[in-house]
């Protein structure tokens, strides 16, 4: 239709705040309306094609899209609400998830006949439902407290863990079929721990300035927009550089 940046970016962002206003309105998941929508627009339409449009800015509006949709997420978690259930809480994502990583590589093998390398991967994958999901689904089916906080917390912690387990498997696997060197590997986790002190860092520094009436009321939501940013960017790096080097010892 318009091939402008500017139209797209529009568009984008008033058809997902129609979106979350229809849901509202006749009391549907907001997901479902926002991805027939994106459907309706993109492919079916072709009213806008962002990937074309937005040229090499596609990938890191995507990227940043998907840190502020994770922060998002966890900023709806208070541990106040699983006081007394925080136990069923704490199995459903440690060792509930690692059974359904399980069970869902078994599941990718044996019935749809992939390898157990894709399997595994895939595996990670199933057990994420993520905050997107979860949380408009909870909205409409208005659960008693404990079921829905259970939930609630188990959309939104998981859902990390859902990339990081299919990651660590690719990786593993590429180790196993001597792809790359324990070094690599070693250095792999080793990026990837570094990755999570940095986030616990950039959080007691911000928490702590918070508390102590450091920043201003009217500066703390700018602020903790470009913190998280720039935490993830600075971990993303990071692992970006990593990458390259298993990848340059692969070849």
């Amino acid at each position: 239709m318009f091939e402008s940046l500017l139209f797209d970016l529009m568009l984008v962002i008033l058809l997902g705040i129609l979106s979350q206003w229809v849901a509202w309105k006749y009391r549907m998941p907001a997901i479902v309306v926002m991805s027939l929508a994106g459907l309706l627009v993109g492919p079916i339409f072709g009213l806008i094609n962002p990937q074309e449009t937005m040229g090499d800015l596609f990938g890191p509006i995507i990227t940043f899209a998907v840190a502020i949709i994770l922060f998002e997420g966890s900023l709806n978690l208070d541990v106040r609400e699983i006081r007394g259930f925080s136990k069923p809480v704490g199995r459903i994502v440690t060792i509930g998830a690692f059974i359904a990583w399980i069970a869902g590589s078994l599941a990718a093998h044996f019935l749809a006949g992939l390898s157990w390398e894709v399997a595994f991967i895939i595996g990670g994958l199933f057990i994420v439902t993520g905050p997107t999901v979860i949380l408009p689904l909870l909205r409409q089916a208005k659960l008693k407290p404990r079921p829905a906080a259970i939930l609630k917390w188990e959309g939104i912690v998981v859902d990390p863990f859902g990339a990081l387990l299919a990651v660590f498997a690719f990786e593993f696997i590429k180790f196993i079929n001597s792809e790359v060197t324990l070094k690599s590997l070693l250095l792999f986790f080793a990026a990837s721990a570094f990755a999570v002190f940095i986030g616990w860092l950039a959080a007691l520094i911000i928490g702590n300035s918070f508390e102590r009436g450091s920043i201003p009321e009217y500066l703390k939501a700018p602020i903790l927009f470009v913190v998280v940013l720039f935490t993830f960017v600075f971990s993303d790096e990071i692992m970006h550089e990593q990458d390259c080097l298993l990848l340059q010892q692969w070849e």
